[in-house]
Formats: structure tokens, C-alpha cells, sequence
């Protein structure tokens, strides 16, 4: 298991944090061809969505084509080896986040989350929901809970991938419940929504975009949102801290922004993460961040590196508790 980001590290981080900084007063740094932001998840998922959406802005405010390149797999390892491989010259970023601090929990990802990255920008913060097949004979969690208890291993999940924060939501949810439910990964949400819709799978944790229109036409039921607070579209659907008492202490968020390999120099980075903060301010890119089901989250680095490092701990404590494993 991968342990959790030293205090030491984000100490450096920080002082690189102001360092690029001070670096918006001289020349600014523009990239020399196209860049590739590498996604890890397959095409026609939300976070590829949103992706797209940031590319094509961030691109013309960088003066260069930004091309999305979808590496799925591995629960997102594939991505982060490939961008933490890459040279630190600007011309490849990825997305990172918490699946990627996740996999480092887990001993998935076998590379340090700030060691072998520079974050750059934090973007935004999904709403994940907890859905059934609409003829499981449950309303609300604690009924799903008391069926599942009834019929151990009899249900099959779908998650984004092993090691993806979709995977470790539910496995988290199995511990805190004390119940048993199958795990069929997939490379993003496409085929897990798929498969739902044709009762290959019966239950997942997912996001708004995937999941919203087939709760509105009654394919799927929903039962609780993984957040801190009540979706801003299912608004009298409880949170899950609040739908059990068993559930009271699951806390895992959904969040991701922008990272390039260790390395990246102070101006490179100074001069993404000024043009994200602008765009992360318009309007036509927040609507489609909504239609997401995703929160614009713009922060400085540092605070970026902060959150970085307090899931880090959050998440190997957890995993340690509850003796969690996946594969």
C-alpha cells in the first residue's frame, strides 16, 4: 500500500506554488505546438465531457490546440504513468485527481501522487449518485442495505474501473454496510451505465451526467447522493451520511483539476493555472460544468496540493480501518 504525502513534499510544493507566482510579473511562457491532455477515461464519459470543454478553451487562451488523448484502464494508471513519463515542458498534462490519489491508496498506482506530478489547477467537484434497477424492491438505503444483507453476493455493481473512485465508494459502502455485492469494472462510465440499462448490473455509484436522464425517465432509481451536501438537481434526495446511521462516517468526494509530470518549471505552471482561473470564470464553461454535474472549483496551487495531500492521509487511513482491497 502506497503511503500518504509526506508533510515534507507539500512544504515544497508550496514554495514552488509561490515561486510560480512571482513568475506572472515577467515573461510569460506560451507553449511551441499543441498540447495533450491526456484523460483517464474513455471517450463519452462526463470527465472526458469536461475535458473536452476546458481543452477547447484553455487551448485558444494558450494560443495552441489542446487535444484531449482518452487513455482508460487500470482505473486510471495507465493515464498517470503515461503524463508522469512525459517531459516536463508543458506539452503534456492530464487530469488528476481523487481516483489517481485513490490508486496510490490502494498500491494500484505504483507512483507518488505529488512526487511524480506537479498539480497545477484544481477544476471542479462532481455530484455522485447512488442508483438501482427500478424492480429491486427498495426505496431508500437502509431497505437496499436490509435486501442486500438478504441476498449476499447475489448483486453486481459496475464502477468506472478498478481502483476509480466509483469502485472505492461502493467497496467503502460493502465495509461500512456489512454487505456483499459483486464488482464489474469498466474502462469510464459509458459501459457501466450501459450494462445498467440492461440489467447486466443492478446498483452503482456514478455522476448526474450519466445517471440524470435515466432517473428522470424512471430507468433508474435513485437513492442517495455521494456528497457533502444535497445535489443542486435532486434536491430532496438525502446525502448518504444521512440516509443510515451505518453510513455516517463515508466521506469520499469526487474532484479533479490539472497536474503535469514532476518537474514542470515555475512559469509553465504560473501560466496554465492563471489562463484556468480565467476560464473557469465564464459562464458558457460553468453551464456545461452543471450540465456535468460538476462544481467550477478554482483555488490557488497550493491549496490544490493541500486537498492533494489531506486525501492522501484521509484515504490510507481509511483503507487501513476498514482492511480494504480491491483488484
Amino acid at each position: 500500500m502506497h503511503q500518504p504525502i509526506r508533510r515534507r513534499t507539500f512544504v515544497a510544493f508550496a514554495a514552488a506554488s509561490t515561486a510560480a507566482s512571482a513568475v506572472l510579473s515577467q515573461d510569460a511562457w506560451a507553449p511551441t505546438r499543441p498540447i495533450s491532455l491526456v484523460v483517464p477515461f474513455a471517450p463519452g464519459g462526463p470527465t472526458d465531457a469536461i475535458a473536452r470543454a476546458v481543452a477547447d478553451r484553455l487551448g485558444k487562451a494558450l494560443g495552441q490546440p489542446m487535444i484531449v488523448e482518452n487513455k482508460p484502464g487500470a482505473g486510471g494508471a495507465i493515464a498517470y504513468e503515461y503524463v508522469s513519463r512525459a517531459a516536463p515542458d508543458g506539452h503534456t498534462i492530464g487530469m488528476l485527481g481523487s481516483s489517481m490519489i485513490a490508486n496510490a491508496a490502494l498500491g494500484i498506482l505504483p507512483l507518488d501522487p505529488l512526487r511524480n506530478f506537479t498539480p497545477i489547477a484544481q477544476l471542479f467537484n462532481l455530484e455522485i449518485l447512488l442508483v438501482v434497477r427500478p424492480e429491486l424492491p427498495v426505496d431508500n438505503v437502509s431497505e437496499l442495505i436490509k435486501y442486500l444483507k438478504a441476498n449476499p453476493g447475489r448483486l453486481n455493481y459496475g464502477s468506472s474501473g478498478n481502483g476509480s473512485l466509483t469502485h472505492l465508494q461502493m467497496e467503502v459502502f460493502k465495509a461500512l454496510t456489512g454487505t456483499s455485492i459483486v464488482h464489474i469494472p469498466y474502462k469510464g462510465s459509458a459501459g457501466t451505465v450501459q450494462d445498467l440499462l440492461a440489467g447486466q448490473i443492478q446498483l452503482s455509484f456514478d455522476t448526474v451526467a450519466t445517471f440524470g436522464p435515466h432517473i428522470k425517465s424512471g430507468a433508474l432509481k435513485l437513492l442517495a447522493v455521494a456528497m457533502p451536501t444535497r445535489s443542486t438537481m435532486f434536491p430532496s434526495v438525502p446525502i448518504l451520511v444521512e440516509s443510515d446511521p451505518l453510513l455516517r462516517d463515508f466521506d469520499l468526494a469526487v474532484w479533479a483539476g490539472l497536474g503535469g509530470p514532476a518537474g514542470l518549471q515555475a512559469p509553465i505552471l504560473a501560466r496554465i493555472h492563471q489562463e484556468v482561473g480565467r476560464i473557469l470564470a465564464e459562464d458558457a464553461l460553468v453551464q456545461r460544468l452543471h450540465a456535468a454535474g460538476a462544481t467550477p472549483a478554482p483555488t490557488t496551487t497550493e491549496a490544490f496540493v493541500k486537498r492533494m495531500t489531506n486525501e492522501s492521509v484521509k484515504l490510507s487511513k481509511l483503507i487501513r480501518q476498514l482492511n480494504l482491497k480491491v483488484g
